[in-house]
């Protein structure tokens, strides 16, 4: 079984000095902006993560033909 990644935490100084102009140059709008009331961050997979989902996938594939 695949091990669990170590937390990752996001610093607010990181929130405010990339993710928020971010968000203001894409919704242009305030009023937008406050309507987001939870942001969910995803990093990418790590080399032994996507091969473990690529071989789990493949294997439930095999199952099926």
């Amino acid at each position: 079984e695949m091990q669990k990644s170590e937390d990752i935490t996001i610093s607010k100084q990181f929130k405010e000095s990339v993710i928020q102009p971010i968000l203001k140059a894409h919704f242009r709008r305030d009023e937008f902006l406050g309507r987001i009331t939870e942001i969910v961050y995803f990093l990418p997979f790590s080399h032994s993560e996507l091969l473990h989902l690529v071989t789990k996938e493949l294997s439930f594939w095999a199952k099926k033909v």
